[in-house]
């Protein structure tokens, strides 16, 4: 083991800033995002998780690099602060990617999939990054990936450097495929099932963001459950603060200044049940005229939620704010009196761990969120949030309409939501979680 002193201890040493009777054996990390041409600066879900989870390793004193394929180079980042400021990363050495010969046979089957119109099965770029990271990162002890199926240079590399290869798997993103009406067909199909099995048959380790997530792999998959470790998401306690609303924000948004404000952030996806949301409201408002719904985020679903908004006639209550960076949401939920999560039950294979219920709560916010999933096994009903029945317009209506009449159950569910947090779901507690299963493989 790398730790001289029990893990609870060692949490609250580091949470308390007190670092020195931390005794962590400092490793070297790769942590592999394969999503081709991924926009890294983006302040989207995927990104704000993997960064959150790099800058954690790397405060416990991991030297932790961000590997992605971007275009014919495999970057290697380990400042997250000047990648966020579109600062070039270096870029790793090849062996044979970078040779006349690959290159030939990357134009010729790109020219043969345009004309035989061929599905996509990344098959080279797994290849450019096995090589880069192989060729380049030698002296790595472990090799971190976020699962996304196709690819399958992260396994080849850790092969080949003969290093644990740690696969973290935050949903089976061929069932949430199906689920979105997307499905993988035929080729893309038949291979996508394929590297997904090699994936979990070689990983050392399996990281799932909840127990439903394991089941799933444990049933359909077949990955033995003590191949798994469940790791929920967190939050930045440091980031997602209780603080007095930002005044001059909210006039800008301009929210009305008598209104009380009901906050959800996220994506517009079916998962997240924007029409319950909006039927909610739209009883809310029968009853306290002056609530005022913010909508931060977009989706494919945006349409449905404009049209509905006007089908209800609720245009006068709710602002679509959009997209956001994610270091504004702090101040966007210091004027927000109730934050909201519903879901819809999630189907086989999501992962369930909603990153905005633990920012919720980490900001000390009143929460409403539909009981389902993960959900379930975080919130306690009436003194970290309130829980409202799936598929339940009525009930998540009365619940909303509780907390914005109670000023006081607001803020005590506010205070334990933050304390929980704090003691159960920051990053660091995770990365110190990580730093147990890579050194339980050395």
């Amino acid at each position: 083991m790398v730790y001289s002193q029990s893990r609870q201890q060692m949490v609250q040493d580091f949470q308390n800033n007190d670092t020195s009777n931390l005794t962590i054996e400092k490793l070297k990390v790769a942590y592999i995002l394969q999503h081709v041409n991924l926009d890294l600066t983006a302040q989207k879900a995927i990104q704000v998780h993997s960064q959150q989870v790099i800058a954690a390793l790397q405060k416990v004193g991991h030297t932790v690099y961000l590997v992605s394929l971007q275009g014919k180079q495999v970057w290697l980042c380990d400042d997250l602060d000047a990648l966020r400021n579109k600062t070039p990363c270096q870029t790793s050495s090849f062996r044979f990617a970078h040779k006349k010969f690959f290159q030939f046979l990357e134009s010729f089957f790109h020219l043969k999939r345009q004309a035989l119109k061929t599905p996509y099965l990344a098959i080279l770029d797994s290849l450019r990054l096995f090589d880069g990271v192989s060729t380049s990162l030698t002296d790595f002890q472990v090799l971190h990936e976020r699962y996304e199926p196709f690819h399958l240079g992260g396994v080849w590399a850790a092969k080949r450097l003969k290093i644990p290869f740690v696969l973290e798997v935050n949903g089976d993103m061929l069932k949430e495929l199906e689920f979105q009406g997307r499905p993988e067909t035929g080729l893309r199909k038949i291979y996508a099932k394929w590297a997904t099995s090699t994936m979990f048959q070689q990983a050392a380790k399996i990281i799932v963001v909840s127990k439903q997530l394991q089941n799933h792999l444990h049933t359909t998959w077949e990955v033995p459950f003590n191949k798994m470790v469940v790791l929920p998401n967190a939050a930045d306690v440091e980031m997602f603060v209780p603080c007095s609303p930002n005044v001059a924000l909210r006039k800008k948004i301009g929210l009305p200044d008598s209104s009380t404000i009901i906050t959800f952030v996220g994506g517009f996806f079916k998962w997240h049940a924007p029409d319950l949301m909006l039927h909610a409201f739209r009883k809310v408002v029968d009853r306290e005229p002056q609530a005022h719904l913010l909508l931060v985020g977009d989706g494919p679903l945006h349409n449905f939620v404009v049209q509905l908004i006007d089908k209800l006639d609720l245009n006068k209550n709710v602002t679509l704010l959009g997209k956001v960076k994610h270091d504004l949401v702090p101040q966007l939920l210091s004027f927000t009196d109730v934050a909201v999560a519903p879901f819809t039950e999630f189907p086989p294979g999501y992962g369930g761990s909603a990153l905005k219920l633990f920012e919720y709560m980490a900001a000390g916010k009143a929460i409403v969120v539909t009981a389902t999933g993960q959900v379930v096994d975080v919130v306690k009903h009436e003194e970290t949030a309130l829980l409202a029945r799936g598929g339940d317009s009525e009930q998540f209506a009365h619940e909303v309409l509780r907390l914005l009449k109670d000023e006081k159950l607001r803020h005590i569910l506010g205070k334990n939501a933050r304390d929980y947090v704090v003691q159960n779901h920051t990053w660091q507690q995770q990365a110190l979680e990580l730093t147990a299963v890579y050194s339980d493989l050395l």
